[in-house]
């Protein structure tokens, strides 16, 4: 979906997962953001915009950025999403 121009994609991550706080972003099966040592948030990014309720991960495609990054927004849109499917 194009939100302000720029193309995001649902990733799969959420804050608050399973009633946990706000301003810990899980992965959809319970694994904490950035456990392995690694993440893409963006600049000043979860910043949850002056809303609450900001609770998805994006990834997508900023102009002010230099590459692509995770940002936080609310589940009022409707996002194209990617799946993990395991490595036979």
């Amino acid at each position: 979906m194009l939100f302000n121009d720029i193309a995001y994609v649902y990733i799969g991550g959420m804050d608050s997962v399973l009633g946990d706080v706000n301003g810990t972003y899980q992965w959809i099966d319970g694994s904490a953001v950035g456990a392995n040592g690694f993440d893409r948030w963006g600049p000043g990014e979860p910043d949850h915009h002056n809303q609450p309720y900001e609770d998805y991960m994006l990834f997508g495609c900023l102009q002010a950025y230099t590459d692509c990054v995770w940002v936080d927004i609310n589940g009022v849109y409707s996002f194209a999403y990617l799946c993990q499917e395991p490595v036979f």
